[in-house]
């Protein structure tokens, strides 16, 4: 499948690793055993909070700046100490990992995209990482001890996009938000995404971040990498949280003039989403999109493979407050790239009921002309029989037409 992106990069703690719910190191617990008052100490460590996270001390020279001030000795045997229970805390972070951001990542490498992991890390941190298992997944890491830049500057973004070889107005970053990152890779010219699967879990879960889209679980990354937009259009895979949306435009009882609809309930509506999202997940041979206009979901539209070899079948839905604008053959102009330039179809058809001139319509806007008026349909939850007609547009007429 077709997506957007020729890279994506991705923030480290919250977004692919959670340290939620697993027993830190913090600035209490270094505190408590070094017998330094918290706030005295929260105040010179947080003195060196950039140097430590750009390279320019390590964390057993944070921790000598913070004894200094404070009047105290501290040994390289305390130090050493203090380090090991850093990375051991840190390296529990990586014991758990969502099963669905790996699924997401395989998802990406299938698509043929390069990652990157771009993190705020301190010197502990950087070997716990390096480490990890989750590391071998990504072509680059990028650390900010390591280039000394870090979020959100966006010369550290910048530098993830020059490892990978990709132009930073090609990739996505897929953050939780924390450290002002999203604003971070936009200032740096990519596009952004908030991941919220692990922050929703927690306590005090972050609200979404205004002007950046929403990722409540992985596969709403795959979700909105594979959205296509036209001038007035964004055409989305169907997700889980669509099924009201779906069913205000599917379920309409004035609906008789296509096989198989309406719904006659949510819970009609719910299978066929269950369906379209799995087909999805399994980059099956039927891709179920819907429609939106400025965010709002109006209709459906979907591309499915028949048994000819090289067809392809075409199909939409426009909820009925939103017909005669245009938008059923706008979306559906959208999705002919697909057809003929990603999954390599020789011909794209539709059919229609022979009644239905609005649908007619859009097979004509679209190109595609009339190869059949002898069919016809039985409506089985009517049992009303119809005419049915069949365009068509191949490959070659659509490359002509453009």
């Amino acid at each position: 499948m077709q997506v957007k992106y020729k890279a994506v990069l991705f923030d480290l703690f919250e977004t692919l690793i959670t340290e939620w719910g697993h027993k830190k190191y913090t600035k209490r617990e270094m505190s408590a055993d070094l017998g330094i008052d918290r706030e005295a100490f929260n105040r010179y460590w947080e003195e060196k909070t950039e140097e430590r996270y750009t390279g320019g001390i390590s964390f057993e020279e944070s921790l000598d700046y913070v004894c200094r001030q404070c009047g105290i000795a501290i040994s390289d045997e305390t130090k050493a100490k203090f380090v090991e229970k850093r990375t051991a805390t840190k390296a529990a972070c990586f014991t758990y990992v969502n099963a669905d951001v790996y699924l997401l990542l395989r998802k990406i490498k299938e698509f043929g995209l390069p990652t990157a992991i771009v993190s705020n890390c301190s010197s502990e941190e950087v070997t716990v990482l390096r480490e990890s298992e989750i590391c071998e997944d990504f072509d680059e890491v990028v650390l900010s001890y390591e280039v000394h830049m870090k979020k959100p500057d966006a010369g550290i973004y910048l530098e993830a996009a020059r490892r990978l070889g990709v132009a930073p107005e090609d990739c996505l970053f897929v953050g939780d938000g924390g450290s002002n990152e999203l604003e971070g890779a936009r200032n740096a010219g990519m596009d952004a995404i908030q991941a919220k699967w692990y922050t929703n879990c927690l306590p005090d879960a972050r609200g979404s971040l205004p002007g950046f889209p929403v990722a409540e679980e992985p596969a709403d990354v795959i979700r909105y990498m594979s959205r296509i937009e036209t001038e007035r259009l964004v055409l989305r895979p169907v997700a889980p949280s669509d099924v009201q949306d779906i069913y205000a435009y599917a379920g309409d009882r004035s609906i008789n003039m296509m096989m198989f609809l309406p719904y006659e309930s949510v819970e009609e509506t719910e299978k066929f989403v269950e369906w379209a999202v799995s087909n999805w997940e399994l980059d099956e041979n039927d891709w179920e999109y819907v429609i939106l206009l400025d965010g709002r979901i109006i209709g459906g539209i979907n591309l499915e493979r028949c048994e000819e070899e090289g067809s392809y079948e075409l199909g939409w839905i426009v909820h009925r407050d939103y017909r005669g604008h245009g938008y059923a053959s706008e979306a559906a102009k959208a999705l002919l790239p697909l057809a003929f330039d990603v999954v390599g179809a020789e011909r794209v058809r539709a059919h229609c009921d022979s009644r239905n001139r609005a649908s007619e319509r859009v097979m004509q806007k679209i190109g595609m002309t009339l190869r059949d008026a002898s069919g016809s349909r039985v409506y089985e939850k009517t049992g009303v029989t119809s005419g049915e007609y069949m365009y068509v547009i191949t490959k070659e007429e659509w490359e002509e037409g453009k």
